[in-house]
């Protein structure tokens, strides 16, 4: 019992009890410890966009997918860093997204045998991240066989 609720038949004592002070120091153990972990968790969600962003920067996107991934399994996650992450991923994914229309529409290209589109398609290549190296090769291959008419600049990457 609570010691500051005295007994009838108690005769003395001071304001707090062995008891109060046992329930005083867990509740002050579980505040410190609550105040700790959350310490903890958004210095860990805060060090880990700080490389995600420094990766981003450094516009390496294969490494920056996975790390914006690895990011979205932390357990805390605030509205702002949640909206950047979905920001970026939603770049990626059209990022990826554009590399696989262009392999597309090359390749069809040169299965009907099309040159003048496949030298339109193949003129500037631009540097791919998501695309499959060996698709990357093949296009590539294909950008040294197909004529590409005279002005286009020709880049690989």
């Amino acid at each position: 019992m609570i010691s500051f609720l005295k007994k009838e038949d108690d005769q003395g004592g001071g304001f707090m009890g062995k008891g109060d002070i046992i329930f005083l120091l867990v509740i002050v153990s579980l505040v410190g410890g609550f105040w700790f972990y959350s310490k903890t968790v958004k210095q860990k969600c805060t060090v880990k966009f700080a490389e995600c962003a420094k990766v981003w920067d450094a516009k390496d996107y294969v490494a920056a997918e996975r790390c914006y991934e690895e990011a979205r399994g932390l357990s805390y996650l605030p509205d702002s860093l949640d909206s950047l992450l979905y920001q970026r991923t939603e770049i990626m994914d059209g990022i990826t997204e554009s590399e696989e229309n262009l392999w597309m529409q090359v390749d069809s290209a040169m299965i009907r045998q099309d040159s003048a589109k496949a030298s339109k398609l193949l003129a500037n290549l631009p540097k791919f991240y998501f695309l499959d190296s060996s698709k990357v090769q093949r296009l590539q291959a294909w950008q040294m066989t197909v004529k590409i008419p005279t002005g286009a600049s020709v880049t690989t990457p």
